[in-house]
């Protein structure tokens, strides 16, 4: 079966696969159930997320993709308090702290999709997010009572949800896309972009 060829700025029929780059908003940087930005005493810059798709698209209904995330977060939280005790209650010591803390997030998902098929320039779609993601955090905590020192972690977490979303050609081959959807924390709610598409390899 050939490829049936579609008209310039209309949605593709039968095999297409399509790249797509954007930004992503929503949801914050930080470790399995935290995101930084939400915390109080914090601030700083934490990117937008950077979003690589590829979809291949089987016929005109069904498709299978990949997504690849990644963030970036540099905030510090100023008079956070601490307190030492023992079992008993006894407390050592007490103060705030300043905590400078680095992150770095990357989200890798599988993607089944469905399309809609409206035959229109517009193809919207839904479909399912099954992936992972990793979350690397460097802290310097500091005080004028008990110094100053360092922290390492990296958390893994599973990305589980859906999105809706629709590409609107602007030609043939190019276009624009805007998705929304939810697959937990950290996760961004919405997605933007342009898009390429190629018919075949």
């Amino acid at each position: 079966m050939g490829l049936a060829p579609a008209s310039q700025g209309q949605a593709s029929a039968d095999l297409a696969n399509i790249m797509s780059i954007g930004g992503s908003y929503g949801g914050g940087l930080g470790a399995p159930g935290i995101s930084y930005n939400l915390l109080p005493n914090y601030a700083g810059t934490i990117s937008p997320g950077a979003v690589l798709n590829y979809e291949a698209k089987i016929g005109l209904t069904f498709g299978i993709g990949t997504q690849v995330t990644f963030a970036s977060a540099n905030v510090t939280g100023n008079n956070i308090p601490y307190n030492i005790a023992d079992p008993t209650g006894n407390q050592y010591a007490a103060g705030t702290v300043t905590d400078k803390v680095s992150g770095l997030y990357f989200g890798v998902a599988a993607r089944p999709t469905y399309h809609f098929n409206l035959g229109s320039r517009i193809d919207p779609y839904m479909g399912l997010t099954l992936g992972f993601t990793i979350t690397s955090e460097s802290s310097t905590i500091s005080s004028p009572t008990i110094g100053s020192f360092n922290t390492q972690d990296t958390y893994a977490g599973v990305l589980l949800g859906g999105f809706i979303g629709m590409r609107i050609y602007i030609t043939k081959n190019v276009g624009i896309w805007l998705e929304a959807g939810y697959a937990g924390i950290p996760s961004y709610l919405g997605n933007a972009g342009v898009f390429y598409q190629l018919t075949h390899f």
